[in-house]
């Protein structure tokens, strides 16, 4: 095998490697475009958790504020009903105290509903957490992958030089140039050309 050909041989494997690249880093990004919707729908989804946590602990203190007024309520009931003598005036107040009783227990019930679903909404946002931190790590790996890979493939796609042989091979390269022996390798390159050319300029 001749010098020219055997460059031939190692350039067309250079380029197919070159080549080979292409779907692992059209992968790797399909990943990583992938990975960055999963960490997307995860952030919307704990915007989402974190503001049901705050109506629900303001729904909490409205209650907590309508509790209040009702104990106070409840007090001015009770005051009022130890100084009633007549029967109807006693039995309405009593009446007003049930229903009173009734509101407040409604009241707490609700309270209670809405801290139980606080803890989870807490328990669902620190589980959302530790789901985007594992996701920002995958990220942060796959980034990684991409980066060495384009790099692998920088680093192939190093100048291509060429060292002229002008001394002929008979029946092959007879009276032939160095251009022409750029415009054959060239053809063989593909995509490629020879970027730099070493050749003798001098009288043989």
């Amino acid at each position: 095998m001749n010098s020219s050909l055997e460059q031939l041989v190692n350039l067309s494997k250079l380029d197919t490697q070159i080549d080979s690249y292409n779907p692992k880093i059209e992968a790797i990004n399909a990943k990583l475009e992938a990975k960055k919707g999963s960490i997307n729908a995860l952030v919307e989804k704990k915007h989402e958790t974190q503001n049901s946590i705050t109506r629900l602990e303001a729904l909490i203190s409205d209650t907590n504020r309508q509790i209040a007024e009702q104990g106070e309520k409840m007090k001015k009931i009770s005051a009022r009903s130890s100084s009633l003598k007549k029967e109807k005036e006693i039995e309405a107040t009593q009446t007003e105290e049930t229903l009173g009783k009734e509101q407040l227990e409604s009241l707490n019930e609700d309270i209670e509903r809405n801290e139980k679903a606080v803890e989870v909404k807490k328990a669902d946002l620190k589980e959302l957490d530790e789901k985007i931190n594992e996701a920002n790590t995958e990220l942060k790996e796959l980034e990684n992958e991409t980066a060495s890979s384009l790099k692998e493939i920088e680093n192939s796609k190093a100048k291509i030089v060429y060292t002229c042989n002008l001394m002929t091979q008979p029946g092959e390269t007879d009276d032939f140039k160095v251009s022409d022996h750029i415009k054959i390798l060239n053809k063989y390159l593909g995509n490629r050309n020879i970027d730099i050319v070493i050749a003798n300029n001098s009288i043989i």
